[in-house]
């Protein structure tokens, strides 16, 4: 459509002026487009696109939006293992904890000797710990995916 003597190409919300106003270059508006708005408002479509500057611009558009599905998709995995991994280790603190009633159980029937309810003890505190780093790669991951969404860190 024609507005103020200019033509104007809008899908949704991907808005931008006649690219002849660009001098051949791609109008920096663009790159909030998906890739299939901008397929459809290239122009010339659905001819190839005229100049060597068109299709670098298109090239690095398509580069960037795989680079993004890619890192987003990388963080989910990572989120989605470190649950799992989450939930391992919070199975091995809830078992090493009953084992160490059970250590001390047996060292009051003289069993074991008191050597054996330590070391009961530094694998439960060590498994404790290694579930609270789990937490902490979890928040992290998050946060990255924060991150790679364009959640405006530096």
């Amino acid at each position: 459509r024609t507005h103020g003597g200019d033509t104007v190409y809008s899908v949704n919300v991907c808005r931008y002026r006649s690219p002849a106003q660009y001098s051949g270059a791609i109008p920096p508006d663009i790159y909030r487009c998906s890739p299939g708005q901008v397929l459809l408002l290239w122009p010339g479509f659905p001819q190839r696109p005229q100049s060597l500057y068109q299709i670098q611009a298109l090239y690095e558009y398509q580069k960037a939006v795989l680079n993004g599905y890619v890192e987003v998709s990388n963080q989910l995995s990572n989120i989605d293992n470190l649950a799992k991994l989450y939930d391992v280790k919070n199975k091995e603190v809830l078992a090493l904890s009953s084992a160490i009633s059970i250590s001390n159980d047996l060292f009051r029937s003289a069993r074991v000797d008191y050597f054996e309810v330590l070391m009961t003890q530094r694998d439960a505190i060590s498994s404790k710990l290694e579930l609270i780093e789990t937490k902490k790669r979890q928040f992290n991951a998050v946060i990255a995916m924060y991150k790679s969404l364009g959640g405006g860190w530096k």
